[in-house]
């Protein structure tokens, strides 16, 4: 049985052909399997049938890690309990009387489908491309199918709420009569059958106390708690960022927070990027995301390579005698002093940890893979990566300057100029090897 894009709750049950009993011995499975949108398909079959060796089954969908904790979340969540299936159903039987109304409002034959999976079949040949294409320039995406292209197909979101499912009929209605050029004489606009001027039907707003709010604010709440799990374990987890918080930290304090919130500051930059959705077309790109990856590899490189090199000009001016106390912390130079040398720190750690996170393509990955798993359809997806995006900003913040307080009790064990060069080698040749690795991976 093909339940790729009919199965996983589309008509209403989790399996398209539940409601007419059928028990299939393979079932194929794909598209909203994983849910979220990434690549996964599935091959379910009796034991009986399963006779296939290693490497001999193949497929167009190959799951990869992230897209199996994609699908397991999405059963857990959503197939836990009949909610979801209640609301699908619902859904459906909404769509299904406002296909009706509009066939017999226009003079079309009756609408087909089961569920929110629907159809609306056109006599007139092109028709149903007139109206695909008029519903695209108003922003609604519909398909058509059929031998001859012959029938508008409606697959709107499981999750989609009231108000979105509304606008989305409106835009259709709009289409067709854009299209058809006329309108039924027994119907006017404004008595829609599927559309009332007046408050939603009994039906609608049993839809809408399915998705109300009391659940979504539960829902979100759970959302929430798993939200800042992720975020905590994805800080605490060391990379690039955090050798140069804790580098500077070492330095000094405040040349710590300044790394801090420059590393914030490049995450603000990822979370902009993904919430317009460029950052799509920088994951996308092949050239664009190499291009950042290796740029972000190329300046860890530097500042491992720059604090290998001031750590081994250190031991020489020691074995020299010519040593100053400033040599031995890893400068150069004496650095200035007053005014000048808070602002060079300020602006030397919050440098460092800006470009880290902006050249870093993992963490606009971050944003396009993990965060919108926690993005509802019934609000501004925009709007809430934002919102998620700027409480996950709050946490680091609070994560690192923890950390930089931590780290600048390091100072005193620092002091000493041979245990500096060894901590100024090791974190150095660190920085190199992360380099190194994100350019070959």
């Amino acid at each position: 049985m093909n339940d790729i894009q009919m199965g996983c709750g589309r008509t209403g049950p989790f399996f398209s052909f539940e409601p007419a009993g059928i028990v299939p011995d393979i079932i194929s499975l794909s598209k909203s399997i994983d849910g979220y949108g990434t690549p996964m398909a599935l091959t379910l079959m009796r034991p009986e049938y399963d006779v296939w060796r290693p490497g001999e089954y193949n497929g167009t969908l190959r799951g990869y890690n992230s897209a199996f904790v994609t699908a397991a979340r999405a059963l857990e969540v959503f197939w836990s309990d009949g909610t979801l299936q209640a609301r699908a159903t619902a859904s459906g039987e909404k769509v299904g009387r406002a296909l009706t109304g509009l066939a017999q409002r226009y003079g079309l034959p009756a609408p087909r489908g089961r569920g929110p999976a629907c159809g609306l079949p056109f006599d007139r040949p092109g028709a149903a491309r007139e109206v695909w294409r008029a519903a695209y320039r108003a922003g609604l995406l519909v398909e058509t199918a059929g031998p001859q292209d012959e029938v508008v197909k409606i697959l709107p979101p499981l999750t989609i709420g009231y108000e979105q499912s509304e606008k989305g009929l409106g835009i259709l209605d709009e289409a067709i009569a854009s299209t058809a050029g006329r309108r039924a004489v027994a119907a006017s606009s404004d008595e829609r059958e599927d559309a009332p001027s007046g408050p939603p039907p009994p039906t609608a707003r049993a839809d809408q106390q399915i998705i109300g709010s009391t659940e979504r604010g539960k829902r979100m709440s759970v959302d929430l708690v798993g939200f800042l799990g992720v975020v905590l374990v994805a800080y605490v987890v060391p990379g690039p960022d955090f050798l140069v918080v804790v580098r500077s930290a070492t330095d000094h304090p405040a040349k710590g927070r300044a790394a801090a919130l420059g590393a914030q500051s490049g995450l603000c930059v990822h979370m902009l990027a993904a919430a317009i959705g460029l950052s799509v077309l920088a994951a996308r790109s092949p050239v664009i995301y190499d291009a950042i990856k290796l740029l972000g590899a190329a300046y860890l490189v530097y500042l491992g390579g720059r604090a290998v090199l001031a750590a081994r000009r250190s031991a020489r001016r020691r074995r020299a005698g010519h040593e100053t106390p400033a040599h031995a912390q890893g400068f150069d130079a004496p650095p200035p002093a007053g005014d000048d040398t808070a602002r060079s720190r300020w602006r030397s750690g919050f440098t460092q940890g800006f470009l880290t996170n902006v050249l870093n393509p993992k963490a606009a990955l971050f944003f396009l893979s993990v965060l919108p798993q926690f993005v509802h359809g019934d609000g501004s997806p925009a709007r809430q990566i934002f919102l998620l995006g700027i409480l996950d900003v709050l946490v680091g913040v609070a994560y690192w300057f923890a950390l930089v307080t931590i780290a600048a009790r390091l100072r005193t064990l620092l002091a000493r100029p041979a245990i500096r060069r060894r901590w100024e080698v090791t974190t150095g040749w660190l920085l190199i090897g992360i380099g190194v690795g994100i350019a070959a991976a």
